[in-house]
């Protein structure tokens, strides 16, 4: 085989390598977005889940204490408005929570994707929470200082809201 053509079939066949690490590169890559466009797909069909499960337990209590400023309302125009309000608290909710710890946040949020009811997620956080403290994970100092922001993150967001908490609408 004479020069010219060992180094034509030298260049080819690196061609076809460097084509084929191109595509292998480019598969990866389309693989990488694929699994993050499913797990962003998965995360928000697990927000959806939170707001709808906190909503849905939280319409009743909220009708509950709202007793005497609902009776003015029709009854659809009454759960219209506390399904308002109880959509927004779930919203604010998931915001309040941002700057929580990870595993706070889960144990806040996954419980009620899956069900649970808000008093013993609430219960079931609590004693994740005095383990931490009791173990030194955390301060009672850190946990004031999120715990603070938070509520005020919580205040900030049902503010900016179009609803009116006090009074329903007419």
């Amino acid at each position: 085989m004479s020069i010219m053509k060992l180094a034509f079939h030298l260049q080819s066949h690196i061609s076809f390598k460097t084509i084929n690490i191109i595509n292998m590169k480019y598969y990866i890559h389309t693989i990488i977005i694929i699994m993050i466009l499913l797990h962003s797909a998965y995360a928000e069909s697990d927000i959806e889940k939170y707001k709808n499960n906190y909503s849905a337990q939280l319409i009743p209590l909220l009708k509950e204490r709202m007793g005497s400023e609902l009776e003015m309302q029709s009854e659809a125009d009454a759960h219209e408005h506390v399904s308002i309000l109880a959509n927004k608290m779930a919203s604010c909710q998931l915001i309040a929570i941002e700057d929580y710890p990870q595993k706070y946040q889960d144990a806040s949020i996954n419980p009620i994707v899956n069900g649970i009811s808000l008093k013993k997620a609430n219960d079931d956080l609590n004693s994740i929470i005095q383990t931490d403290i009791k173990n030194g994970n955390i301060t009672d100092q850190e946990l004031m200082t999120i715990t603070q922001a938070a509520i005020e993150k919580y205040k900030v967001c049902l503010s900016e809201s179009d609803l009116n908490l006090g009074n329903p609408p007419e």
